[in-house]
């Protein structure tokens, strides 16, 4: 290769009437006297063009650009360095970022207020993104923890060595609250996209995706004052988690550093003798 450029850049040379210097022995080409160089990027291809004094003939070498695998962050994309690539494609690892929300939790037999039950997760962390142009597909490692929270009388009791109930607070204590807090390892798998118009000057991406979960511990507390106003608690594990589970996610980019989302998980929170609800969870996210 290097031999066929010298060989070029030498016939150029002689067709143009060029004075060419002595081309040193670890020199790729070497060319004097040029009128005009021309560098272009199209689709991720560099071509650099030199065109001769005297001559119409244009000498072009054009080489494709090695994708590396480049650091990132965030929850959605890389999305503040990402608007300048969008043309091009590689890979990048990703370290997450922190999303906050409010929890429902439909069909539970028990008043669970999303105002007092919430979601703190982090999605990819780490992982890997791969992205072409506007599209990116990411995969990764997550973690998840839940609290389904309730003050509304009604209490979880242990009902077996894993398994709870639904219970009413006894007349002579005043409830406090009851909750139930889980905990689970995932594997987000999102597809992002990013447009080309700008929402407060940052491009607008959406995404969705799905994660598959392995929900690996569950407790429930809870905490009641009696008539002579001593605190009382209970608390147990051994809940009847549903081991494995998938959330569907959707996603979107409002602003630099900033998104929102909506994940649902149309799978029983718990199994077995335990009290069967599902989960859905609405907030924001911090791209770290």
């Amino acid at each position: 290769m290097k031999r066929l450029i010298i060989s070029l850049a030498a016939a150029i040379t002689a067709i143009a009437g060029m004075s060419a210097s002595t081309i040193a022995p670890d020199s790729i080409i070497q060319i004097d006297n040029a009128r005009r160089v021309t560098v272009t990027d199209i689709d991720g291809t560099v071509a650099i063009s030199v065109e001769c004094p005297d001559t119409t003939l244009t000498f072009t070498h054009a080489a494709a650009r090695s994708h590396s695998v480049r650091s990132g962050s965030g929850l959605f994309s890389n999305l503040i360095n990402r608007q300048s690539r969008h043309s091009g494609k590689g890979s990048e690892w990703i370290f997450g970022s922190v999303s906050l929300g409010i929890t429902g939790a439909p069909g539970a037999q028990i008043d669970i207020e999303p105002a007092k039950s919430f979601e703190i997760s982090m999605l990819s962390f780490p992982g890997i993104r791969y992205y072409d142009g506007y599209g990116a597909f990411s995969i990764g490692l997550g973690y998840t923890w839940r609290n389904y929270r309730s003050t509304t009388g009604h209490r979880f009791v242990k009902t077996g060595e894993n398994s709870i109930g639904i219970d009413r607070f006894p007349e002579s204590v005043r409830p406090r609250m009851s909750r139930l807090h889980t905990f689970s390892l995932q594997l987000p798998m999102i597809y992002e996209h990013t447009f080309p118009c700008h929402v407060y000057n940052t491009r607008f991406m959406i995404g969705a995706g799905i994660i598959p979960a392995y929900n690996a511990y569950g407790s429930i507390k809870t905490t009641w004052t009696d008539a002579d106003g001593h605190r009382g608690k209970d608390f147990h594990r051994g809940v009847g988690m549903r081991k494995f589970s998938v959330d569907f996610m959707a996603m979107m980019r409002v602003s630099s550093g900033l998104g929102v989302f909506f994940r649902y998980s149309p799978c029983d929170v718990l199994q077995g003798s335990s009290p069967r609800f599902k989960s859905w969870t609405a907030g924001a996210a911090l791209l770290l």
